[in-house]
């Protein structure tokens, strides 16, 4: 005997499978890869939600997300100070952020910064987390046409010192965006800082023109003697 399949049950099957197949793609878009700068593969845990994309419309009004911040990414934990509420650990919140939200800007550069207060690297094993290069290499994974991960990685190894790394990184952001000021202005800096003048001139003229609001690169360049 045949069993018949009508409109609204058509729709309800299509609907789960969908969502389902949906659901199984998402799990999978934003694994843990690469090395962490001790060579060490990069693992974590699985996000508990998404992912979630920073930068889509869909994803950033979903009440998901406004679930995930308003929970764990509070003015306290973006600032560094405490966890979001008592209880919670500061790079916990940080890291449940980032799993949910690969590529949340705020949220990465907070990871940063905290990493690289030399104090708080203990913190990373004692919670069996890795370190921030892990996430942004994930960010990265996660969507390739973001150049924000990319250009924060450079940030990051910039502060390190890994400045040719940093510089490549950089490289890869101009690809996907050659008009974000804070960009140009960041790989001039690095270039000044490589001692490359005249390459660090072109940025810092293109960041000016894109009304950075910097002065610093501009009088480090006049002082030396570059800036016309």
């Amino acid at each position: 005997m045949t069993t018949l399949i009508t409109p609204l049950a058509l729709i309800v099957t299509l609907f789960f499978s969908l969502f389902f197949t949906s659901s199984a793609l998402s799990a999978g878009r934003a694994p843990w890869v690469g090395l962490d700068l001790q060579d060490r593969v990069c693992r974590g845990r699985a996000q508990g939600v998404g992912p979630l994309d920073y930068n889509a419309p869909r994803d950033r009004s979903s009440k998901l997300f406004d679930m995930v911040v308003g929970a764990h990414f509070n003015s306290k934990v973006e600032n560094l100070v405490s966890g979001a509420k008592r209880g919670n650990g500061l790079l916990t919140d940080l890291d449940y952020t980032i799993r949910a939200v690969p590529n949340h800007s705020k949220a990465l550069y907070s990871l940063i910064r905290y990493q690289l207060d030399d104090k708080n690297l203990n913190q990373f094993k004692y919670d069996n987390l890795p370190h921030v290069e892990c996430y942004l290499q994930r960010a990265i994974y996660f969507v390739p046409k973001d150049y924000t991960p990319r250009m924060l990685y450079g940030i990051y190894l910039q502060k390190r010192g890994n400045l040719e790394q940093a510089l490549s990184h950089y490289r890869d952001a101009e690809k996907i965006n050659p008009y974000q000021r804070t960009l140009q202005y960041n790989m001039g800096l690095l270039l000044f800082k490589m001692d490359r003048m005249e390459e660090s001139l072109v940025y810092a003229k293109r960041a000016y023109a894109l009304k950075a609001p910097f002065p610093g690169l501009k009088r480090m360049l006049t002082k030396a003697g570059v800036w016309e």
